[in-house]
């Protein structure tokens, strides 16, 4: 009785991923994003935003804002970041809220 129930339920589990796997091109996309990181990104850091980027998960620009030069990342002043994310706000025409 207990492998109908999971053969059952491993049934629905890819019967859903396969139709979220093709419909899935329905679902509205990001207009745009950034990742804000407030301080000096240590080695940890680095690694997870990498290790993210590669499996594909995340697909946007990560600001460190800090005047250490890192890899992999935009580093960017705070003056810099204001003009930055409102040039974004009037391309996407408004803030989003």
């Amino acid at each position: 009785m207990g492998w109908y129930i999971l053969l059952g339920f491993l049934s629905a589990y890819g019967a859903l991923s396969v139709l979220w796997a093709s419909l899935g091109w329905l679902l509205p996309g990001l207009r745009g994003c950034a990742v804000v990181y407030m301080g000096t990104p240590g080695e940890g850091m680095r690694r997870r935003w990498r290790w993210l980027r590669g499996l594909g998960l995340v697909n946007c620009p990560f600001l460190a804002v800090t005047k250490e030069q890192t890899e992999d990342m935009e580093v960017c002043g705070r003056e810099e970041l204001i003009a930055r994310l409102t040039r974004e706000a009037e391309r996407l025409g408004g803030t989003g809220t």
